[in-house]
C-alpha cells in the first residue's frame, strides 16, 4: 500500500502535464486565431495565470519519496525543467510588458503570439513526457492491484459492500488505463505505449484523484485494525480442545440450564459460567460459541438489527498480551472493526483524522491501555441500535486487578444492545460480582453425563476393553461408574485418568488390574501431577525438567524448532543452515522432523504440555508448546516443584541463560532467511529476545553475554555485505533488520552496538580488537527497554518505571509472572539489596592481553559494607522512591 503515496505524487505531475499542455495548445491557437490584440492580450494574462496555479503540483514533491522510485523522480526532475521553461517565457513577456505603456504592450502581445515554433516543440516534449507519465502510473497500478486486492480480502471478507466499493473503483480505473494504452513489440521486448489524448490523460487523472480518498481511507482503517491484531489473538481459543462429542448438549435445553432463556430475554446483561479448576469451562465456552445454535437464539433477540460476535480467552501462560486488559481491549475491538471497517473512524477518531504520511504506512500504532478502553466504551453508541455479543474467557486469569476488569465488564453491561457471556472460577471478587444474578450456571453440578459419555466412548473404542466387557459387563460398568463419581465434576482428571486406563490396556492389563490402577490414581489433581512427575523415565528425567523449566520461563510462545536449539549440547540432528535454506518450500523428509519432535515432548513430558497449531503462522513456525493446562501452571509455579525441577535439571542449568542463547542461536543460524517476509518477525523477536535475556542474565548471575550478542550483530552485518557486496555500518544494519517496523520509530539511531546495549541497561561490555579486550563497566541507566506483548519489541523506558519498581520483575520471581519490561535501574538496585550485595556503581576499566583470558565474564557481586546496614541502604531506597 505505499504505492499509494508514489500514485497521489505522480497523479500531480499528471496533473501538471495536462494543464502546461492545455496553456501551450491555448497560447498556439491565439497565435493562429484572428480577434483583436486586446482580446488577445486579456486571454494570454488568463494562460500565464493558469499556469502558475499548476507549477506547485511540480514544485512540492516529496523527496523521500521519489528517492524509492527512480522512475518517478526523473519524471518529476523533467517535469520541473519543462516547468521553468515555461514560467521562464511567460516571465520575460510579463518583464517586457511592464516596462512598456498600454499601446505598446499591444503590439508586443503581437510579436509574442509569433513563437509558433518555439510552442510547437515544447508541446511535442510535453505530449512525449505525458505519455512517460501516464504510463508509470499504469504500470504502477496494474503492479499493485493485486496487492490491492489482497489486502482487501484481508480484513473485509464480512464487509463486502466496503470491499465490493473499493474494487469497483479500481477495476474503473484499470479499464480506463487499459483502453488508453497499447502493448507495442520493440527489439528489446515489449513495452507498453500511450496512445490517448491530452483530455483523456486529464479525465484519467481526475479518475484517480476521486478513487485516491477512498484508497486513502482504506489505508487508513486498515493501518488501525491490523495494528490492534497480535499474534496470538486467536492461539488459546484454537489450543483449546473441542468438546467431545454428544457432550454440552444440554447448554442450550432450557430444563437443564437457563442460558437458552438468558439469550433471548432482552433486559439480561451478564451471564456468569462457573465452575472448579479443570471443570471445563473454557471448553463448554467454545463450544457454546462456535455452536450453531447459538446464533439461532441470538437473532432472536436482535430482530432485525444487525448482530455483532467478538470473544476473548484470557490465557495466563501465554504472553502478556493474553493475560492483561490491553490483550481485551484489543482483542474485541478487532473481531468488531473486522465486522464493520467503516466504524474505526468514529471509534478513533484522533488517529484517523491524523495525516498518514508515506512512511508511517507500515508502522504500526502504539495503544494505550486509555485510548483501547475509551474506543470500547464509544462502540456501543455507534453501532447502537445493532446489537453486541461479548464472550470473555477465564476471568480469574487475568493478570491485572480483578476489580478494573469487573468494572469495564458491569459498564458494558448496563447498556441495552449488549450481552456478556463470562467465565470464572468460583473465587470471592467474581462470587461478590455476580452471585446475586439469576442467569449462571455451576459446570461441576452438570457434567456427570459428559464425563460418563467421555469415559465409555473412550474405553469402548479400544478393542482390549471390548473384550474384557464381554467377560465381566458388570466389573466393565462399575469401572466406568467410578471414574465418573470420582470425578466430581473434573474434566481434567477424567483425561488423566482415561489416558492411564488405555495405557493399561496396551499393557495388557485385566479388569482387575484396571480398577486397581483407578484406585491408586490420586484423587487431587496437585498429586496426580506429583504423580506423573515421579512416573518420568529417568533417561528423560533431566531433559524433562529442562523443558518445563525452560516453558516456565520464556516470556513468549516456543516454536518446536527452537526446541532443536535447546538440545544443543546433545547434537542437532540437523544442519540449521542447511535445513531452512529453501523455506518455506520444505520437504517431507524435513516436514518429519517436527512431527518426531512433536512425539518426543509428548512422551517425555507425559501429557503435561500440549502442542498447539497456529494455522496462520508460516510451515515450520506453525506448532508451539505450552503447558497442558491452567491447573499445571499452578502446580510447576510451587516453590517446592520448581526447585525439584532445578535440581533434576542438573548442575549448570539455568532456563535464562539457556533461552538467551537459544534466541541467539536461531538468529545466527536462521539470518540467510532475512529476505523471506513472513520469517522476518521471528528473526527480529529473536534479536530482541537475546538482549531481554542477556539483561536479565547480567542483573540476576553477574555474567556477561555481550560478546554472544557481537556474534549476532557480527552474522547480520555479515549476511548483509555478502548479499549486497558493499560495507554496512551497525546502524544500517540494524535498519534492515528492523525496516517497517514500530519498534524503532521513536528511537535514534545507534552507530554501534556498545552504545546501544549500554541504553539498554548492559552494564559489562567486552570488545575484541587486536586481540585484546577492553572491559567496560558502565553505570548508566536503562533508557531503552525490552517489552513483551505478542513478542518482543523496543521502546523507551516510561517515566514512572525509572521512579516506581514492579517486584513482579525482581529475578528469582516466580515462573509467568507477567514481566513487561527489562529491569529498570531502581528495581536492579532493589534485587541487590535483597540478596545483601551491591552493584557495582562507577565505571571501571580493565585491560587485558588475550582474549582467551575472558571466557565467562562475571561481575563480582560485593557485600554489604559493615558501615552501611540494611536498615540505611533500605531507607537510602525509600528516600529515591520518595523523589
Amino acid at each position: 500500500m505505499e504505492a499509494l503515496a508514489a500514485f497521489g505524487l505522480a497523479a500531480n505531475i499528471a496533473q501538471f502535464v495536462v494543464i502546461a499542455g492545455q496553456t501551450i495548445e491555448k497560447t498556439v491557437y491565439l497565435s493562429t486565431k484572428q480577434q483583436s490584440l486586446l482580446a488577445e492580450n486579456a486571454d494570454l494574462e488568463k494562460i500565464v495565470q493558469e499556469f502558475i496555479g499548476a507549477v506547485p503540483m511540480i514544485q512540492r514533491l516529496d523527496s523521500n519519496i521519489l528517492g524509492s522510485d527512480p522512475k518517478l523522480k526523473m519524471l518529476a526532475e523533467d517535469g520541473k525543467r519543462i516547468a521553468d521553461e515555461i514560467q521562464q517565457k511567460f516571465d520575460n513577456i510579463k518583464a517586457r510588458r511592464a516596462k512598456r505603456r498600454r499601446t505598446e504592450r499591444l503590439f508586443t502581445t503581437l510579436k509574442e503570439l509569433r513563437m509558433k515554433d518555439e510552442l510547437d516543440s515544447l508541446s511535442s516534449r510535453l505530449a512525449a513526457f505525458r505519455s512517460e507519465i501516464t504510463l508509470h502510473i499504469s504500470l504502477k497500478l496494474l503492479d499493485h492491484q493485486e496487492q490491492i486486492r489482497q489486502n482487501l480480502n484481508g480484513y473485509t471478507e464480512s464487509n463486502h459492500a466496503y470491499k465490493n466499493r473499493i474494487e469497483a473503483q479500481l477495476g474503473e480505473l484499470t479499464e480506463k488505463i487499459d483502453s488508453l494504452t497499447f502493448t507495442e513489440s520493440l527489439d528489446e521486448g515489449d513495452e507498453r505505449v500511450w496512445r490517448g489524448t491530452s483530455k483523456q490523460l486529464g479525465e484519467l487523472v481526475r479518475g484517480f484523484n476521486s478513487w485516491y480518498p477512498q484508497m486513502l481511507d482504506f489505508q487508513k482503517t486498515q493501518r488501525i485494525i491490523n495494528s490492534l491484531e497480535f499474534s496470538q489473538i486467536e492461539e488459546r481459543r484454537n489450543a483449546i480442545l473441542d468438546a467431545h462429542k454428544n457432550t454440552y448438549k444440554w447448554v442450550f435445553d432450557g430444563d437443564v440450564a437457563n442460558l437458552k432463556s438468558w439469550l433471548t430475554t432482552e433486559d439480561a446483561s451478564i451471564y456468569w459460567i462457573t465452575g472448579n479448576a479443570g471443570s471445563g469451562k473454557s471448553t463448554l465456552m467454545k463450544y457454546i460459541r462456535e455452536h450453531p445454535r447459538l446464533s439461532a437464539r441470538l437473532r432472536t433477540w436482535a430482530g432485525s438489527r444487525k448482530l455483532y460476535v467478538a470473544c476473548h480467552f484470557f490465557w495466563s501462560a501465554g504472553t502478556p498480551m493474553q493475560q492483561s486488559q490491553e490483550g481485551l481491549l484489543r482483542t474485541l475491538l478487532f473481531q468488531i472493526l473486522l465486522e464493520c471497517p467503516s466504524l474505526v473512524s468514529q471509534v478513533f477518531p484522533e488517529q484517523y483524522r491524523r495525516p498518514l504520511r508515506h512512511w508511517e504506512v507500515s508502522i504500526g500504532l502504539r495503544w494505550t491501555t486509555k485510548e483501547l478502553l475509551d474506543a470500547l466504551i464509544l462502540l456501543p453508541s455507534m453501532i447502537s441500535p445493532d446489537c453486541l455479543f461479548i464472550f470473555i474467557d477465564g476471568l480469574d486469569e487475568y493478570s491485572g486487578e480483578h476489580a478494573s476488569l469487573l468494572e469495564i465488564i458491569k459498564s458494558l453491561g448496563k447498556v441495552r444492545n449488549i450481552k456478556l457471556c463470562v467465565a470464572s472460577r468460583p473465587w470471592l471478587d467474581f462470587i461478590d460480582a455476580f452471585e446475586g444474578n439469576p442467569w449462571k450456571l455451576y459446570l461441576q453440578d452438570l457434567t456427570m453425563s459428559d464425563i460418563e459419555t467421555y469415559v465409555r466412548d473412550h474405553l469402548e473404542s479400544h478393542s482390549r476393553f471390548k473384550q474384557l466387557s464381554i467377560r465381566d459387563e458388570d466389573a466393565a460398568r462399575g469401572l466406568v461408574d467410578k471414574i465418573t463419581t470420582r470425578a466430581q465434576g473434573v474434566f481434567l482428571w477424567v483425561y488423566l485418568v482415561v489416558k492411564s486406563m488405555i495405557r493399561g490396556l496396551i499393557n495388557a492389563d485385566s479388569m482387575k488390574d484396571l480398577h486397581r490402577r483407578l484406585d491408586d490414581l490420586p484423587q487431587q489433581l496437585e498429586d496426580f501431577f506429583d504423580r506423573i512427575l515421579a512416573s518420568i523415565d529417568n533417561f528423560y528425567k533431566t531433559r524433562t525438567a529442562r523443558v518445563f523449566l525452560v516453558l516456565a520461563h520464556a516470556r513468549t510462545p516456543m516454536t518446536l524448532i527452537s526446541f532443536y536449539f535447546l538440545d544443543h549440547e546433545e547434537g542437532l540432528p540437523f544442519d540449521p543452515e542447511s535445513f531452512l535454506l529453501e523455506w518455506p518450500a520444505v520437504n517431507e523428509m524435513e516436514l518429519e522432523v517436527i512431527t518426531t519432535k512433536k512425539r518426543q515432548l509428548i512422551a517425555q513430558c507425559k501429557d503435561l504440555i500440549q502442542i498447539i497449531e497456529r494455522p496462520k503462522d508460516p510451515i515450520m513456525f506453525n506448532f508451539t508448546a505450552s503447558f497442558l493446562h491452567r491447573t499445571v501452571i499452578d502446580f510447576i509455579s510451587q516453590p517446592r516443584i520448581h526447585e525439584n525441577l532445578i535440581k533434576a535439571a542438573g548442575v549448570g542449568f539455568n532456563p535464562i541463560k539457556t533461552l538467551f542463547e537459544t534466541n541467539a542461536r536461531q538468529f545466527e543460524s536462521l539470518i540467510h532467511l532475512l529476505p523471506r517476509v513472513y520469517l522476518k518477525p521471528y528473526l527480529r523477536n529473536w534479536y530482541l529476545a537475546s538482549i531481554y535475556y542477556a539483561r536479565e542474565i547480567e542483573v540476576s548471575l553477574g555474567i556477561s553475554e555481550t560478546q554472544q550478542l557481537d556474534q549476532i550483530n557480527e552474522s547480520l552485518i555479515s549476511y548483509l555485505e555478502t548479499r549486497g557486496m558493499t560495507t554496512y555500518s551497525f546502524s544500517e544494519a540494524l535498519s534492515k533488520l528492523f525496516d517497517g517496523y514500530n519498534s524503532f520509530e521513536s528511537i535514534p539511531s545507534y552507530k554501534s552496538f556498545p552504545e546501544l546495549a549500554a541504553h539498554c541497561g548492559l552494564r559489562l561490555y567486552v570488545s575484541d580488537k587486536n586481540q585484546r579486550a577492553e572491559i567496560l563497566l558502565l553505570s548508566l541507566k536503562p533508557t531503552l527497554c525490552i517489552e513483551q506483548t505478542s513478542g518482543f519489541v523496543i521502546g523507551r523506558v516510561p517515566d514512572e518505571l525509572q521512579s516506581r519498581p514492579r517486584l513482579t520483575t525482581i529475578p528469582g520471581r516466580q515462573p509467568y509472572s507477567n514481566t513487561f519490561h527489562m529491569f529498570t535501574a531502581i528495581e536492579e538496585e532493589l534485587y541487590y539489596y535483597q540478596r545483601n550485595l551491591v552493584p557495582p556503581i562507577e565505571p571501571v576499566r580493565v585491560r587485558m592481553r588475550r582474549t582467551s583470558e575472558l571466557s565467562e565474564h562475571r561481575m563480582t557481586p560485593v557485600s554489604v559494607p559493615q558501615k552501611e546496614s540494611k536498615t540505611r541502604v533500605l531507607k537510602r531506597l525509600l528516600l529515591r522512591l520518595r523523589r
